[in-house]
């Protein structure tokens, strides 16, 4: 595809980019614990990376590992890894250092599989790091099939803390009504350099964004999160940058359209998603209007580079320009 600037949404930042990550939304590299020196590979506890094997026990074994361990860091080395067929893998590991460059994962059956491949899950009471803290993840593709409906939601993610996710591809994966980051109760969630190709679409649902951010309430969470341990607590301290969003162009020559890069669905009275920025994006002929959400609702501390021309037609921009507000507030408590 011909990268015209005439068909593509540049997301720069306009007078926010000097700000400090710890003054709008997530954590910078201090707010990690240094990972302990347990090193865990999952090739030790199975893992065959071969495509063809089912990996999801041999992953869990090792991520239990490190947390029995205290923390350390995950190495998952170069291979194309089936996961989450039946089951999630639930990341219960605080203080883990993910390394996963040259990694690939996949399904090969969406029958029975959850829609998030990885997730937390409340832990005790609930609360801001109940679920999942002190993450950095670095590196590794997700590969979905839309024609095939084999859709992949990467993180399922409740009460997750000072979390970073850096060079992940996303490709091929989204479906029409689901995510690609799910962040419900998430406090400190830094999303950069990452890139997501492609999603199905569906309709009604072409509002769905890769990336959502989420109170923690029952009825929220993308299919594949336990739902229980609900608190309350708004999404906030979130960054986004230096992503690509952009087209996917399968095998058979089919385009698939770029996803609605981030946004919200619910909205509770008196509560607010806080310290959310979003800059220094590229989005490419995305399915709808660059931002899901009403900021002026529901969203305090935004930032937000120049979202220019949207890559649909002048009609729909405005449409969802309309609807943001009952859109973001069609859950409303």
């Amino acid at each position: 595809m011909t990268d015209n600037p005439s068909r593509r949404t540049v997301l720069k930042a306009a007078g926010v980019a000097t700000l400090a990550s710890g003054f709008f939304g997530g954590p910078d590299k201090s707010a990690f614990a240094a990972p302990k020196s347990e090193v865990v590979d999952v090739r030790d506890f199975g893992a065959v990376g071969d495509g063809v094997t089912e990996d999801t026990v041999a992953f869990q074994a090792a991520i239990d590992a490190v947390a029995e361990a205290g923390g350390g860091t995950l190495r998952i080395p170069t291979g194309t890894y089936v996961l989450a067929r039946e089951k999630s893998v639930v990341l219960r590991a605080d203080n883990m250092n993910v390394e996963a460059a040259g990694a690939t994962f996949t399904r090969l059956d969406a029958a029975k599989a959850p829609r998030a491949m990885f997730v937390s899950n409340t832990r005790g009471a609930p609360g801001y790091g109940s679920g999942i803290k002190n993450l950095m993840w670095r590196g590794c593709r997700f590969v979905g099939s839309l024609a095939d409906s084999q859709f992949i939601c990467l993180f399922g993610l409740h009460h997750p803390q000072d979390c970073l996710f850096e060079d992940i591809v996303a490709e091929n994966c989204q479906a029409p009504g689901s995510h690609q980051f799910d962040l419900g109760a998430a406090d400190g969630v830094t999303i950069r350099h990452c890139t997501f190709r492609g999603q199905a679409s569906g309709g009604a649902t072409d509002l769905a964004e890769a990336i959502q951010i989420d109170g923690s309430y029952r009825g929220t969470l993308t299919g594949g999160t336990e739902q229980a341990g609900f608190s309350g607590l708004m999404t906030r301290r979130v960054v986004v940058e230096d992503c690509t969003f952009e087209p996917f162009t399968d095998a058979d020559g089919t385009v698939w359209a770029g996803p609605t890069p981030m946004g919200c669905h619910f909205a509770a009275e008196g509560k607010y998603y806080e310290d959310i920025k979003f800059v220094n994006n590229v989005v490419r002929e995305p399915r709808s209007s660059a931002l899901v959400g009403d900021p002026a609702d529901v969203w305090r501390g935004f930032a937000q580079g120049d979202l220019g021309s949207p890559q649909r037609s002048t009609r729909c921009h405005d449409q969802q320009q309309r609807d943001q507000r009952l859109h973001c507030g069609g859950r409303r408590r």
